[in-house]
């Protein structure tokens, strides 16, 4: 598969400013539009099915699960997450939407239809972002491993190793599927990773920096990737944002591959 897309010379910094080149392209993305979005939510997990777009939050007390307008970004559905519970990542499988949990090992399972809460799976470990392939589900923990899961059981099949040359891509965090490749953020960085599911390389980099000006002054770090598969639409959000953007995919190639 190939991408083709603007490269960008800028490198990323940690919370520290610690700087670390990068071993894979880093390309410049293009928005498209922009959709309003509540600036209070502090977003963990983000996809779109049937035309909505789908979101949780975290954040002890505040944590929620909620359907949206892709045109007008208002809210349609919302339910309350138990207090105990911090949100995490989230995804659809069937008519099942699987929600993770920060610390507290439980897989919350809702109906799509009502929001109605199904069931909940215990897991080990730490749980931050949750994608689907098609056939099986993609997690990851804040490490740089990203966990492929039964969507029946939730039992862990085999694991991937996130790398960026001869680099861990540590602190992994919202995911979602796009042509074949994983998408990622990294916490703290304005950095979306493209991972090869077989070998777990990083393909390229897609520099998002440029979106933090218009996303509010509350604006906290980049989290949220939405892929709307029938449209062919990429989303990007972040917590406390009180923009969606979707940008160019493929990226726009200007004489560079």
């Amino acid at each position: 598969m190939h991408i083709f897309a603007v490269k960008s010379h800028a490198v990323n910094s940690d919370s520290e400013g610690a700087e670390k080149t990068l071993s894979a392209p880093c390309y410049k993305c293009r928005v498209l539009s922009q959709i309003k979005h509540d600036s209070r939510a502090f977003t963990e997990g983000l996809f779109i099915y049937d035309g909505l777009l789908y979101e949780t939050t975290g954040r002890h007390g505040s944590s929620s699960l909620r359907s949206s307008s892709l045109k007008t970004g208002k809210t349609i559905r919302s339910r309350k997450i138990e207090k105990k519970y911090f949100g995490e990542g989230s995804c659809i499988y069937g008519n099942k939407i699987f929600v993770l949990t920060w610390t507290q090992k439980t897989c919350l399972i809702f109906s799509s239809f009502d929001f109605k809460l199904l069931r909940k799976i215990k897991y080990t470990g730490q749980g931050w972002g949750l994608t689907r392939d098609g056939k099986n589900l993609i997690q990851s923990n804040g490490s740089d491993i990203l966990t492929v899961r039964d969507p029946e059981s939730f039992a862990k099949l085999h694991t991937i190793a996130v790398r960026d040359g001869s680099s861990a891509v540590k602190e992994l965090n919202e995911l979602e599927y796009v042509d074949g490749l994983i998408l990622a953020n990294i916490w703290r960085k304005d950095l979306i990773a493209a991972i090869s599911p077989e070998s777990g390389r990083v393909q390229f980099w897609i520099d998002i920096s440029a979106l933090r000006p218009a996303a509010g002054e509350s604006a906290e770090v980049a989290n949220g990737i939405a892929w709307d598969s029938e449209n062919k639409k990429l989303y990007v959000t972040g917590k406390l944002w009180n923009r969606i953007f979707e940008i160019k995919w493929p990226i726009e190639s200007e004489g560079q591959n």
